[in-house]
């Protein structure tokens, strides 16, 4: 008896002296595993910044030489498109009153010299454009047109708030250390330091300071774990390291960077650009920025004293020869992926090459004409056609027909738009995707997917559906174009076909057919420039499409198998339809958009370009007359001036009119291109291995950490209102709860984030 006393009470002499440090254990845990939780953000953004000299800031003044800033003052990584310099000026006046008015953003109010809640409050529209100095960058060229001092002020006293309030924050806020954004600041620092440098204003402790900010960013854009090797992001990371480095020569590590962003850029360069000069971006804005940042880099390493590798200078001079291909006359481009609708007159900045490789001073092409007709990339899943290239650069006598089927996953922009048809004609845009819908405007995800193009596709399928699209074949000749397409989409079992047959100069018919489940259907949505007026015809699925701004016209007939229905939009959301995005802005368009039961039905799109010339439309309703499947069709076209039948039977396709015309072409397979896509994919991954990058996640850590402190407080009120109810087993309760802590904060650091 004594003993089992004994025993009970060193029982509860251990208890409670264990009970102390278990309480403060407890109070502890959530505040450790907290801590854990953003450690890795906290070190994510951490540099320790440099220690600038006197001498440092010296040298800065006279190197480099007047001759080099002169030159990098037009290299920027976020630009505003001004009108003119009167804008510019405008603009910089309204910021001296604290109204930002940018083209293509909404307006706003910021607080001047700078606060950093208009990083958040001025919406998500501007926090990139105010982290990448947009408002200094507008100050200073203002500054340099009018020669008021009041803007170099102005930009002086934002750039020094911003670099205090940088110095001290911990975790950013808005995007303050957006990997584009620590890019874009350096080159406006650059041309700042090129002003201020000579200024009978200038204060030594204003350059040692703009100097630590530069160096700060360095570090920003060299740490491991911020590069972004998958975009142009990462370019954009290369390219402002190099300026940094030619703008601030004494500052450490030089050389370091230089060579850092050389190794990184030559492992982008394996998949940032195809052989055949296609940005791998899914976007012909994306395409002509590729161009431009290219242009920047030769310029760079000319400047740097380094020759650029040959198959750099390949794929440059390629890429240049696309873009002229994608180029309209008028400066715009067809508006798939993420490619705004405002017309480039100038187009990119570029360089041109001596036979010994030095790349000459960037300057703007002045014609950008095509150098062929026809382009098929089916390694990048473009193909662009140009037709009466000889009349260039007559709008009237021109049109140019865009096909894509690009699809590289990660490689950034992607839309759910394979197999999409893209028709400009006579100075006209008419057939187009949505285009660039801005990040922060509700639509996004809609715009991106299916719905935002003319592409086949089941109603409800995802956009980021596993899926492989592969040319089939094609042909050209003088009179026809040719292009057949297949997707595949095994997880839903959905196949989509696609022929897109141009008879020049003036007529086209795209054939879809697909398979599926039974139940199931398939949608395509073909969606016009939104001052494209849509007039119905008396016949069903016939339509004249006219715009205010072209004399011309296009007759239009949709017909398909049975089960078809059609419907015109304008402006819809349920489904998304009849959109286009004017700069910047969503806009309403029209939008026929036809469905029909996806299992083994077809659906044709017939249209002709009745010119102003003399050019005739329709005499009746286009008709299939024989439909077996893909291979083994036949279809009659009623024109004005003489039907015409189109034949297919296996790789034969013939063509026929009532005025004799005739022409028989064999499609032909496309080369394997297996090989070198699995060779891009592989240089992708490998580049994924060395560059790992860290996602900070902040708002989803935000979220995790009121969840932990409210389980926390809720454990405090379990535990006060258990000791006050005297329920056993407090002391157990108390260990298990901190063994939960424990596991869980290992859970949530370990492998959660």
């Amino acid at each position: 008896m004594f003993t089992r006393h004994a025993r009970d009470d060193e029982s509860k002499s251990w208890v409670r002296r264990f009970r102390l440090p278990l309480s403060v254990a407890l109070a502890l845990a959530p505040a450790i595993v907290i801590g854990l939780l953003w450690l890795p953000v906290l070190r994510y953004y951490h540099v320790p910044g440099v220690r600038v000299t006197d001498a440092m800031v010296q040298q800065a003044r006279d190197l480099p030489a007047d001759s080099v800033l002169d030159e990098l003052k037009d290299f920027r990584l976020l630009e505003a498109e001004w009108k003119d310099k009167a804008e510019i000026v405008d603009a910089a006046s309204g910021m001296l009153r604290g109204e930002l008015r940018m083209p293509g953003y909404p307006p706003a109010h910021i607080t001047l010299p700078f606060a950093a809640r208009d990083l958040e409050d001025c919406g998500p529209a501007w926090s990139l454009p105010l982290a990448g100095f947009v408002v200094p960058d507008t100050l200073i060229q203002a500054y340099e047109i009018s020669g008021r001092e009041e803007f170099l002020n102005a930009a002086q006293a934002f750039i020094l708030q911003f670099q205090a309030y940088e110095q001290a924050a911990f975790l950013p806020q808005g995007e303050l250390w957006n990997d584009h954004a620590i890019a874009a600041r350096i080159p406006v620092l650059a041309n700042f330091w090129r002003v201020y440098r000579h200024s009978p204003n200038y204060r030594p402790e204003v350059g040692e300071r703009i100097l630590q900010m530069v160096g700060r960013s360095e570090q920003l854009l060299a740490k491991p774990g911020h590069f972004t090797f998958a975009t142009n992001h990462g370019v954009m990371q290369n390219l402002a390291l190099w300026h940094a480095t030619l703008a601030f020569p004494p500052l450490p590590r030089t050389e370091e960077y230089q060579r850092l962003a050389l190794a990184r850029m030559d492992d982008q360069m394996k998949f940032y650009v195809s052989r055949e000069g296609m940005v791998l971006e899914h976007s012909a804005g994306y395409h002509l920025y590729g161009v431009k940042l290219l242009g920047m880099a030769f310029r760079y390493l000319e400047l740097m004293h380094q020759t650029p590798p040959q198959d750099w200078i390949d794929k440059y001079d390629a890429a240049k020869q696309v873009y002229a291909l994608l180029r309209r006359p008028d400066g715009s481009l067809p508006m798939f992926g993420d490619t705004d609708s405002n017309p480039d007159s100038l187009g990119p900045l570029i360089t041109t090459f001596s036979p010994d490789h030095h790349a000459g001073r960037l300057a703007h092409e002045l014609l950008w004409k095509p150098a062929k007709p026809v382009q098929v990339d089916p390694i990048a899943g473009y193909s662009i056609w140009w037709d009466g290239l000889e009349f260039w650069p007559n709008p009237a006598k021109l049109s140019q027909t865009v096909v894509t089927w690009s699809n590289f996953p990660d490689h950034g922009h992607k839309h759910a738009d394979e197999m999409s048809l893209l028709l400009w004609a006579g100075g006209q845009n008419w057939w187009s995707n949505v285009g660039y819908w801005p990040y922060d405007v509700e639509g996004r995800e809609a715009a991106q997917s299916w719905d935002g193009s003319n592409a086949p596709h089941l109603v409800g399928e995802s956009f980021v559906s596993p899926r492989t699209t592969r040319l089939v074949s094609s042909g050209w000749s003088a009179k026809l174009d040719v292009l057949e397409l297949d997707r595949t989409s095994g997880r839903n079992f959905y196949t989509a076909h696609r022929q897109v047959i141009h008879w020049k100069p003036d007529l086209w018919v795209v054939l879809d057919s697909t398979f599926g489940q039974t139940q199931s259907v398939t949608r395509s949505i073909w969606t016009t420039a939104s001052d494209v007026r849509w007039e119905r015809e008396h016949t069903d699925g016939s339509f004249v499409l006219a715009s205010p701004s072209s004399n011309d016209r296009m007759n239009v007939f949709f017909f398909g198998s049975p089960g078809m229905t059609q419907k015109l939009l304008r402006g819809s959301d349920h489904p998304f339809a009849g959109w286009q995005v004017e700069g910047g802005t969503p806009v309403p368009s029209s939008s026929l958009v036809t469905q029909q039961p996806a299992n083994n039905s077809w659906a044709a799109t017939v249209w002709t370009w009745e010119r102003v010339d003399g050019s005739s439309g329709f005499a009746e309703s286009p008709q299939m007359a024989r439909w077996t499947n893909a291979a083994d069709w036949e279809m009659r076209v009623p024109r004005a001036e003489g039907s015409a039948t189109l034949r297919r039977k296996g790789d034969t396709l013939e063509l026929r009119d009532d005025r004799g015309i005739q022409e028989t072409m064999r499609l032909t397979s496309p080369p394997d291109s297996s090989s070198r896509l699995a060779e891009l994919h592989d240089q992708f991954a490998s580049a994924g291995v060395r560059y790992r990058r860290f996602h900070p996640d902040s708002s989803k850590r935000l979220k995790v950490t009121w969840l932990l402190g409210g389980l926390f407080l809720l454990q405090l009120l379990f535990f006060a209102v258990y000791k006050r109810v005297r329920a056993p087993g407090i002391d157990a309760l108390r260990w298990l709860t901190l063994v939960t802590w424990i596991v869980g904060g290992f859970w949530l650091v370990g492998i959660y984030f």
